[in-house]
């Protein structure tokens, strides 16, 4: 049995659902004679462990974990994080360490001056930081199982959800201000979705459910990440920004729209077959899109609040990209059909 140990103890939503396929792929050179501990945040663990590809999970305490500044080489010697050797066996007798705290960072810096030929998804990044690409398990994948699945349909039977069999989540405000849509054109789109018969949940944290104000439809705020999970999949269609959601849509098989900004659209969905990417070049005063305008590099490159090119994706844009996604069809069209 070979053993293998995955340090993931940061990192968004994202970041993490983009880690899985290098566990997967590690599962998948060994015949499965491999045994996978993840070492993470300890509101992951469900939803990594719901992959399929992950034996054990050691949850990590935020106050309690390796400095993103650490030295790589020096993870081990001496052992200064006594939660490396909670695992099921001393961090010492992995034969494998895949170190993902995020590799990505300084890639994506480096990105930038390259022809975008070049260019990679966090997906790439953090099998090549794993030794595993090329790789033939480059998809994430995340498992509702009966019981998870029962509880997200009833979640679905709400009400405001009755006589819409087409649903479609929304999530459209990212961590960042720079990645996120104008608040008004997601209660626009929300509203022209609703008077075509569509359900519409939108998702987001407890701490910002002041954004969904004005959206309607059903508001999916503050649960566990594997029931995010659930319910995405029990939706027809997800219209995301460059956001978590946006992977784990991929990650439980429901299509999405991606509507990007400053990062790079059709990069980030290189291993997503069901995702359409939406992006826009705004205008020749405009960087270069995408330019990865985020965290202290913003600052620098863009003095803009609102991202110019993410802004230039328009209500219409968007809801033909769903009309599309859907067939054309909505509850709307087919009572006009019949009559």
């Amino acid at each position: 049995m070979r053993r293998v140990a995955i340090l993931r103890e940061s990192g968004g939503l994202g970041d993490v659902v983009c880690t899985l396929p290098v566990a997967a792929e590690m599962m998948f050179r060994c015949k499965c004679d491999t045994e996978v501990t993840y070492f993470g945040l300890a509101s992951y663990e469900r939803l990594v462990m719901a992959s399929g590809v992950v034996d054990w999970f050691v949850p990590v305490d935020r106050d309690e974990r390796r400095p993103a500044n650490r030295v790589n080489d020096n993870i081990a010697t001496p052992l200064r994080w006594p939660y490396l050797d909670a695992g099921p066996v001393p961090f010492a007798r992995y034969d494998q360490v895949a170190d993902l705290w995020c590799p990505a960072f300084d890639v994506e810096r480096q990105m930038l001056d390259r022809p975008r030929l070049h260019w990679k998804s966090r997906i790439q990044i953090f099998l090549e930081a794993a030794k595993c690409w090329p790789a033939d398990c480059a998809t994430p994948r995340v498992f509702v199982d009966r019981q998870m699945d029962a509880w997200a349909a009833g979640f679905c039977a709400q009400e405001k959800l009755r006589n819409r069999p087409t649903v479609v989540g929304l999530h459209l405000f990212a961590s960042t201000r720079c990645r996120s849509w104008i608040p008004q054109r997601a209660v626009e789109l929300g509203r022209q979705l609703v008077r075509d018969g569509l359900g519409v949940i939108a998702f987001e944290s407890a701490e910002a459910v002041c954004r969904l104000d004005g959206i309607p439809g059903v508001h999916a705020v503050g649960h566990n990440f594997l029931e995010v999970a659930a319910i995405v999949k029990r939706c027809d269609l997800m219209v995301t920004v460059d956001s978590g959601l946006f992977h784990l849509a991929a990650a439980v098989g429901t299509p999405a729209i991606g509507l990007f900004g400053p990062t790079d659209g059709p990069t980030t969905a290189q291993f997503y077959p069901k995702a359409t990417i939406l992006q826009r070049q705004p205008d020749p005063l405009c960087l270069s899109m995408p330019c990865y305008a985020h965290s202290e590099r913003r600052a620098k490159r863009c003095s803009m609040v609102w991202c110019r090119g993410l802004q230039a994706i328009d209500v219409a844009a968007v809801k033909a990209a769903v009309d599309q996604a859907l067939g054309n069809r909505s509850v709307r069209q087919d009572a006009e059909a019949a009559g």
